[in-house]
């Protein structure tokens, strides 16, 4: 069973692949006005036109981004908001595939790389995804819902282009497994790898500490309990760690002057955009580098994506609401479900028995609580704070969540009518996502 799923996951991808290609053909490419990354159209071989024509539909809105630190590095200061993992995927692979195909460059190279990633790292992921599925649900029949319904995601084209999506799915279904199954070192890893992946990773150590407090409520004993202090002090200090060395290391590039040698493309474009170059800063080159806790992310956010509170309530951003109405409509849905019956419970068993209900049972039809607190916090920085398009690929790389709430419309024999619209949403979005975003039209 297992293998008929990683194929159909395959298969998915492959058709995300096909897709991108006819649509990109199939309609001209709307010019956003975007960042693209700057390079010397002299020197492009036939390799590099090849691969274009067959995956240029990937190169599209952050994709740009995400390929121009993997070539370049952070040559401009509003590369910041994205994080560094999977560029360096990209960059090793990349440097691997060169070395046995000669005859194209390191931006074509990149572009069929980021996508070779990310087709792996999406099956990874939904087998992480239906793994975590029996843990949690400890349903069969449910746990492949969920990994189907996860194939065809509303989001899916961003788990093909040369996005972050597929890897952080990864590290985060693993971070939460392994924290079900109470391996709180081991859950470090992906932990770690999620933090360096994607702004918001670093919340799933959420996760790790409810296994922790779970576990150390349940097993009272001294050597147990030290044990488990032990090693949620090495997950403190080691996450701490590594999330303090990407904002070091933002700061070293764009706070201190130092011998950064960038091409006369990156330059150019630098001079005809106002961006600021890696390497020419100092303490007053911006606002966020004089700070008592120099933070680029937020600062970079909020200047060149204008990312705050209530910022993106306008009228001309209506259609980018109505885009995220069916996720946010089924998360709310769900979620007051959720704390009403926990108020129900509350009332019903008293304080302290509906917070062991809630709290220590990790079963998502009995408690789940951390789930639900998770998720909660996700939507609601989705609805006040980021770009409201978004919202569908952020929730549906950064939790399971949306996989389970879906599922609970496929529990009958016979699909209803609930279940179809699921399914003309997953599906239409797949569809509609793959047009829209490989001819450069809105849809990010």
């Amino acid at each position: 069973m297992t293998k008929d799923f990683l194929r159909i996951a395959l298969v998915s991808r492959i058709l995300s692949i096909i897709g991108q290609f006819i649509f990109n053909h199939l309609i001209p490419d709307h010019n956003a006005g975007v960042f693209e990354s700057p390079y010397d159209e002299t020197t492009v071989s036939v390799g590099d036109a090849l691969i274009e024509f067959l995956f240029g539909g990937f190169r599209r809105w952050d994709a740009q981004y995400y390929l121009h630190i993997a070539e370049h590095g952070y040559t401009y200061e509003n590369t910041l908001a994205f994080y560094p993992l999977y560029p360096i995927f990209v960059n090793l692979l990349t440097n691997v595939l060169l070395t046995f195909v000669p005859g194209i460059s390191f931006r074509a190279g990149a572009l069929v790389c980021g996508v070779l990633l990310n087709v792996f790292f999406f099956c990874l992921a939904a087998y992480f995804l239906v793994q975590l599925s029996r843990l949690v649900l400890k349903n069969e029949h449910m746990s492949l819902t969920v990994g189907y319904l996860f194939c065809i995601n509303p989001a899916s084209v961003f788990f093909s282009a040369p996005y972050s999506e597929s890897l952080f799915a990864v590290v985060t279904f693993s971070v939460i497994a392994e924290s079900v199954r109470g391996n709180i070192l081991l859950a470090l890893v992906p932990l770690s790898m999620g933090i360096l992946c994607r702004s918001n990773g670093l919340i799933n150590i959420g996760f790790v500490l409810y296994q922790a407090i779970r576990l150390f409520w349940l097993d009272r004993s001294f050597q147990a309990r030290f044990k488990l202090a032990v090693k949620l002090l090495i997950v403190l200090v080691v996450s701490g760690f590594t999330f303090l060395s990407i904002q070091r290391y933002h700061f070293s590039l764009f706070c201190v002057k130092s011998s950064i040698r960038h091409s006369s493309e990156i330059v150019n474009y630098a001079k005809a955009n106002d961006f600021i170059l890696s390497g020419n800063g100092s303490l007053i080159s911006s606002p966020w580098c004089g700070a008592k806790l120099p933070s680029a992310y937020t600062y970079v956010q909020s200047h060149y994506w204008n990312v705050g509170l209530f910022n993106y309530y306008e009228f001309k951003q209506i259609p980018n609401f109505i885009l995220a109405i069916p996720i946010l409509f089924l998360f709310l849905k769900m979620l007051y479900a959720y704390y009403a019956n926990a108020f129900i419970t509350v009332n019903r068993f008293g304080t302290r028995k509906a917070v062991k209900m809630l709290f220590f049972d990790a079963n998502l039809s009995t408690g789940g609580l951390v789930y639900m607190v998770h998720v909660t916090f996700l939507t609601l920085v989705c609805v006040l704070f980021v770009h409201i398009q978004v919202t569908t690929r952020l929730l549906a790389s950064s939790s399971p969540c949306l996989y389970w709430f879906a599922a609970n419309y496929f529990k009958a024999t016979q699909l209803n009518g609930r279940a179809k619209l699921i399914l003309i949403w997953f599906g239409g979005y797949t569809v509609l996502g793959t047009i829209l975003f490989s001819n450069n039209l809105p849809w990010t």
